[in-house]
C-alpha cells in the first residue's frame, strides 16, 4: 500500500469556487481539472501539488459539490447525493484515498487482493471494485465508518495513468456514496 493518494471534501455548490480559491491561495497547489457528473448533478474538482508530480509525495485535494443549489434540485427533482451529504454532516472530508501499488499478488491485481483481505476481516464496501487495467485505474469505496462517517477509497493505477478516475467510475462512486 502507498500513502494517502487524495483527500476529498464535500461542500455546498455556492461555496465551491471560494473554497477552491482559498485552498489554492493558502497552499502550493494548482487547479488540475474537473469532472462534471451530469446524471448525479455533481462536479468533482481536483487540485494537485505544484512541487510534487506524484501523489505519494503530496496527496491531491478534491472538492465535490452539486451543480445546482438544493432548492433547485428539490424543485426540479434532480439527484443531490453531495448536497444531501453536506446537509447531513456539514462541509467536510468525505473520504480519503489510499493508493495501492500497481502489480499483482497471488494471481490477483493488488487492489482485488487488498479488498478481499479487508473484506475477510469484516469491512463492507459500497460496491464491487470498478474500473480495469485497460482503463488504467481500478477503485472502490468502503462503507462509511460508524464512528466518523468517513469513507476509505482504495485506488490502483496501471502503467502511466495519472488521473483520479474515469467518468464512468466517478459516476458509480458518487452514486454508491449517495446511497450510503
Amino acid at each position: 500500500m502507498n500513502p494517502i493518494d487524495h483527500l476529498a471534501t464535500r461542500i455546498y455548490c455556492q461555496n465551491r469556487e471560494t473554497a477552491i480559491l482559498e485552498w489554492l491561495s493558502l497552499s502550493s497547489y494548482f487547479y488540475w481539472g474537473s469532472y462534471d457528473i451530469k446524471d448525479q448533478n455533481s462536479s468533482t474538482n481536483v487540485t494537485k501539488s505544484a512541487h510534487f508530480a506524484d501523489e505519494i509525495n503530496s496527496p491531491a485535494k478534491v472538492f465535490t459539490a452539486n451543480n445546482t443549489p438544493y432548492f433547485v434540485n428539490h424543485l426540479e427533482k434532480l439527484p443531490s447525493p453531495t448536497e444531501t451529504f453536506v446537509r447531513n454532516y456539514g462541509p467536510r472530508l468525505h473520504h480519503l484515498a489510499i493508493g495501492v501499488n500497481d502489480g499483482e499478488y497471488n494471481g490477483m491485481e493488488n487492489i482485488d487482493y487488498v479488498v478481499s483481505e479487508i473484506s475477510r476481516q469484516g469491512k463492507k464496501f459500497l460496491l464491487d471494485v470498478i474500473g480495469s487495467k485497460e482503463e488504467g485505474i481500478k477503485q472502490i469505496f468502503s462503507s462509511a465508518s460508524e464512528h466518523s462517517s468517513l469513507i476509505i477509497e482504495y485506488v490502483q493505477r496501471f502503467g502511466d495513468f495519472d488521473g483520479f478516475f474515469t467518468k464512468q467510475n466517478v459516476a458509480e462512486l458518487t452514486h454508491a456514496a449517495g446511497v450510503e
